[in-house]
């Protein structure tokens, strides 16, 4: 039936009827006219477009979580800060009392909340709630050490940072303005023999960043046979390593018999070579993207404790960061960001009863050491132990060691002396061969001579704190493949390319020669392609993160280690002998027995003295120096004293390094005592 047609049927309904089908012609008009498809209008593919804002987007917003390894293996003094009729003073600890608890050097006290002797317990180094036998770290405690802070003092001040700039510094003292820029210097000649021939070793103070099979170029070396022609070619690397193949990145060996050379230490240098090109050597400076602690929150991260019960601190920075008109030192889009780690340094608090002992103890400093209780930042390199190694970091503080270090470093500055890398222009990347130190210790140590005296006066305890502060984050990754193209033929050349060479065609033919308009000179260049974010090509270079609201998420988990400068790896045990009844009591071997390295004691007239005296350290010095021991015996008597040795004089060290074999000390376990 034709769907324009209606059916009608009979208006009567009786049984009598009879239907009579109408056919009426009806006929629909349309008024309105469909809206035509315009440019605006079209399918999108959603992950089209997703790929597509990944991509234009330059901002980023950061956050992660900081696992640290930090404890007080440097510590003040051992002693408990206690508060009496003169004011706060502090009660020296027995060396038995001394505790390693979870890597903090600490004591015990039995009863902390009563008086004794008159002297009554207050603020104790972050312990709120004092209880029975509870454990308190020598200061430098928890507040000042950890990543989260407890006394609303931030202990550390968190950065973003990138690298920005270059500059040049003296590794090795000379008289010949021989720089780093003059390639990486030598300080020690080697022999080596292989298979019963002779090469040639040469140890570099930092890292060389070679492998077997680079080749160099050697300068200022000392050639005795005039056969080397060094300054016309190569060397190419035979191996890496000293005699037993120890120290491989710092020690380089070439094919020359070491009768035949010699070095020039601080002028002997030598650089990498790529087809004939020579790496360049510099020192990366880094630049502050936020300033203060108000751009980032610092807080407890979620059942955040690592195993040796220290804190995980979870950070978020609040703003945006937008890297679009950002380059790197080499004119590149940034591909690096750091998170920069500063040492709080913190003034003494005259209403805090802790800070007020030790502005006590600094009042004969001047004014400005007196009002702090860290020393100011200083910034170098772990290099070879070699007095005329500039910026060893581990040396800072030996007389013996003169020494240039990075200098006006705090949370207020805005630009860093970072690390020591190497670029070639062949290679098209920088490899990085050094990362920068900072150093800090506090001024109480670094001044303990001074404030203490005695005669013969105590040594300086200058052995001090050092860490990592530039913590990489790989926001973008460089092809590892190098692309080259001209200018005319080629699109897409990105602006951070460099020149190849550049060269023009002129024409052989006789006569004047016509200049060349500009559009039509062929330069060549190469660069490496700017993955994009998401990408991860065939050899596994790429970065994938999340995007989200039009910014990029970048999470950083990272530790964060509080190392010791110069860890001692030697010990001595020294012995002092000496007599004496109560009245004629030496106080300087008074003094040893509170010293931390106070070892053990043997007294050689024992028995004349009808064993008086018990074995344990403390009934002895409660027995000699209590009233009711008269003093007329003379007592004879040897203590001995145990001394840790690094590889630098930085003072005593109260502390062994994590090198030493333990089973050669004395160790009184916490269950023993609580």
């Amino acid at each position: 039936m034709n769907k324009g047609y209606k059916i009608l049927l009979n208006k009567e309904k009786s049984v009598l009827s009879t239907n009579i089908n109408e056919e009426i012609n009806i006929n629909i008009e349309n008024t309105t006219r469909p809206l035509p498809l315009g440019d605006v209008e079209h399918t999108v593919n959603t992950f089209n477009q997703f790929e597509k804002e990944r991509a234009e987007s330059t901002k980023y917003r950061f956050y992660g979580t900081i696992n640290p390894m930090i404890s007080n293996m440097l510590y003040n003094d051992n002693v408990d800060i206690i508060s009496g009729n003169t004011g706060v003073v502090g009660k020296k600890i027995l060396s038995d009392r001394i505790f390693l608890n979870d890597g903090w050097y600490g004591t015990f006290f039995e009863n902390p909340d009563t008086s004794e002797d008159g002297l009554e317990y207050v603020n104790k180094f972050n312990d709120n709630s004092s209880t029975l036998c509870a454990f308190t770290p020598f200061d430098p405690g928890y507040e000042r050490l950890n990543i989260l802070d407890t006394d609303g003092i931030p202990n550390y001040m968190l950065k973003l940072t990138y690298p920005y700039s270059t500059k040049d510094i003296t590794l090795i003292e000379n008289n010949g303005g021989i720089t780093l820029a003059n390639g990486i210097p030598i300080i020690k000649k080697i022999k080596i023999s292989i298979n019963d021939r002779l090469y040639t070793g040469f140890k570099t103070p930092i890292n060389h960043g070679l492998d077997v099979g680079d080749e160099i170029k050697m300068y200022n070396f000392q050639d005795p046979t005039g056969n080397l022609v060094l300054s016309a070619r190569t060397i190419s690397i035979f191996s890496l390593g000293n005699q037993v193949n120890d120290d491989k990145e710092r020690i380089f060996v070439v094919d020359i018999n070491p009768s035949e050379i010699d070095i020039n230490i601080g002028i002997s240098t030598i650089k990498r070579s790529v087809i004939g090109v020579e790496s360049e050597y510099y020192v990366r400076s880094f630049s502050a993207l936020t300033t203060n602690e108000i751009d980032y929150d610092l807080y407890p991260a979620a059942f955040g404790k690592n195993y040796f019960n220290d804190q995980v601190a979870a950070f978020y920075f609040k703003n945006d960061i937008d890297i679009k008109n950002i380059r790197d030192n080499l004119g590149r889009p940034l591909s690096e960001i750091y998170l920069t780690i500063i040492k709080q340094g913190e003034e003494l608090d005259p209403t805090n009863y802790n800070h007020m002992y030790w502005i006590q103890q600094q009042s004969g400093l001047t004014p400005t050491l007196n009002t702090q209780f860290w020393t100011p930042i200083a910034g170098g390199y772990s290099t070879e132990k070699n007095a005329d190694v500039n910026y060893n970091i581990r040396a800072f503080s030996d007389s013996a060691f003169p020494q240039n270090y990075y200098t006006g470093i705090d949370i207020s500055a805005t630009t860093y002396d970072a690390d020591i890398v190497e670029y070639n222009s062949n290679v098209l990347l920088e490899k990085k061969l050094e990362d920068v130190y900072h150093r800090i210790n506090t001024v109480y140590r670094e001044n303990r001579s001074t404030i203490i005296g005695g005669d013969p006066p105590v040594s300086n305890l200058t052995e001090g704190y050092i860490y990592q502060p530039h913590k990489k984050m790989q926001i973008r990754e460089f092809s590892d493949f190098i692309e080259e193209g001209d200018t005319i033929n080629t699109v897409g050349i990105p602006d951070y390319s460099t020149s190849k060479y550049s060269a023009s065609t002129q024409s052989l033919a006789t006569g004047p020669i016509e200049p060349i308009p500009l559009s039509k000179v062929s330069r060549q260049f190469k660069w490496r392609d700017l993955l994009d974010i998401g990408f991860i090509d065939s050899n596994g270079f790429g970065v994938d993160y999340p995007f989200e609201s039009g910014a990029h998420y970048l999470n950083i988990d990272t530790r964060f280690y509080l190392q010791r400068q110069d860890p001692p790896c030697g010990r001595k045990l020294n012995s002092v002998e000496t007599s004496y009844n109560k009245e004629t009591f030496p106080s300087d071997y008074l003094y040893l027995l509170y010293s931390p390295n106070f070892y053990q004691y043997e007294i050689t007239n024992a028995e004349e003295l009808n064993n008086i005296f018990t074995n344990t350290q403390q009934d002895w010095f409660e027995e000699v120096t209590s009233p009711s021991y008269q003093g007329n015996e003379f007592i004879e008597m040897t203590l001995y004293i145990l001394n840790y040795v690094g590889d630098y004089k930085l003072g005593s060290r109260y502390t062994p390094g994590g090198c030493l074999d333990f089973s050669s000390i004395n160790q009184k376990t916490i269950d023993d005592e609580c």
